[in-house]
């Protein structure tokens, strides 16, 4: 855990900042789907098409690529509920690092239990 949450802490960090910097404005349940749209939309949007192709022509979109998106499918809901996580927690007390190391220690650890 302890190798890899540096890197990670990173990563939440740009993606804390991200998340309140767009979301900032918009109150309620309304701001919490957005950042999971934020969030999870881009890797939704890659495996709607990748598995789409795949679907309709019987070749995916990139062949090359076996094992990684079906990898992507459990991403999607760890990026949204660290959206909603941080939203929250930026709600409640007003730091962006707070979220971020919270984040970097749940989903790190989410990652790496055996």
């Amino acid at each position: 855990l302890l190798k890899y949450a540096p890197i990670f802490f990173i990563y939440y960090l740009v993606n804390s900042i991200s998340v309140i910097a767009n979301t900032k404005d918009i109150k309620g349940w309304k701001g919490h789907l957005y950042a999971m749209l934020l969030n999870a939309g881009g890797l939704t949007l890659f495996l709607v098409y990748h598995y789409g192709k795949l679907f309709l022509t019987g070749t995916a979109a990139y062949p090359t690529l076996a094992l990684q998106p079906i990898l992507l499918f459990g991403l999607i809901p760890s990026l949204a509920l660290a959206a909603v996580f941080t939203r929250k927690t930026y709600e409640k007390t007003n730091n962006v690092w707070l979220a971020a190391f919270l984040n970097t220690i749940l989903f790190t650890s989410f990652s790496f239990t055996k």
